[in-house]
């Protein structure tokens, strides 16, 4: 997606104990943890980039000396508990399902706080209309607009279409300068299939009793009697599934973490959001705006 400027990562967990170089967490008691809400498995879009990430998948950098982050795709599924999956593979919390954000009119205030940086990005969307402030001077900047008709949605920049996503009976097709990108095609009440026609490749999206399979390198799962969230991944010349990322909550907190206690704490009051992270920087969203 055009739009780049929301960066969230984040992992799970109560409460911290510091070391020299980070923090990690000791989980809590787990007759403290709270059950989430069975998960789903449906197709759907999110075109704002408005994520947090949980597990972003990465790419060479062109010089090939090093990775960066993978782009996000505005296609994907649906999980449940704020969880998208998109077709690029990348796992993100959607911030318009944990913060009360409306349908039509809205601003978020996004803050960065570091030991060596803090930065404000105030994001606003208003009739389909997205601007971004990234300044210092409240100058907003047009990002791109939204069109919506009948079972089209298109992505514009100006006038000219970034992506458009069309859905006609049980497939979606994901259009990018007019050509045919990306579909995702219904197959049975539990499993789907993505196709890239760029690459000719596909994938198929398996639920079944709280265990969603994608590919056979990819399985998240609720446990736990419905307490913990478990994300597995197969890593490159492994012939088994690697327990990648462990998703829990309490009455007011969601922990995110791996193996090594490395992750994030959102904590949610109202409007307000506050990741912290094991890498000793906070994050901070705020809604500013409801229906204005």
């Amino acid at each position: 997606m055009h739009t780049k400027y929301f960066s969230f990562k984040m992992t799970f967990f109560f409460i911290f104990v510091c070391s020299c170089t980070q923090i990690t967490i000791i989980p809590l008691d787990p007759v403290a943890t709270s059950k989430f809400h069975d998960l789903t498995l449906t197709p759907c879009y999110e075109v704002n980039d408005l994520r947090l990430d949980i597990n972003r998948q990465k790419k060479w950098h062109l010089n090939e000396d090093e990775k960066e982050n993978k782009e996000y795709h505005e296609l994907g599924f649906d999980l449940g508990n704020g969880l998208f999956f998109d077709l690029n593979m990348n796992l993100s919390f959607r911030l318009d399902k944990l913060l009360p954000i409306p349908n039509d009119n809205y601003t978020v205030k996004h803050s960065l706080e570091t030991p060596i940086i803090n930065k404000t990005i105030i994001y606003q969307h208003h009739n389909d209309t997205v601007s971004i402030d990234f300044s210092k001077n409240k100058r907003q900047f047009y990002s791109h607009h939204i069109v919506r008709q009948a079972n089209n949605t298109s992505v514009m920049y100006k006038k000219t279409p970034m992506c458009t996503i069309s859905k006609k009976g049980d497939t979606i097709s994901y259009i990018v300068n007019g050509f045919l990108h990306d579909q995702i095609i219904k197959k049975d009440t539990e499993t789907y299939c993505s196709l890239n026609h760029n690459h000719s490749t596909q994938l198929l999206y398996k639920i079944r009793k709280n265990k969603i399979e994608i590919g056979n390198d990819y399985r998240i799962e609720l446990t736990n009697n419905s307490k913990s969230i478990k994300i597995y991944e197969r890593t490159p010349f492994s012939s088994s599934m690697n327990l990648i990322f462990t998703i829990e909550k309490d009455r007011n907190k969601t922990f995110v973490y791996t193996d090594f206690y490395l992750g994030y704490i959102i904590e949610q009051d109202g409007s307000n959001l506050k990741v912290t992270t094991t890498y000793k920087f906070n994050e901070f969203y705020q809604l500013i705006d409801h229906n204005k």
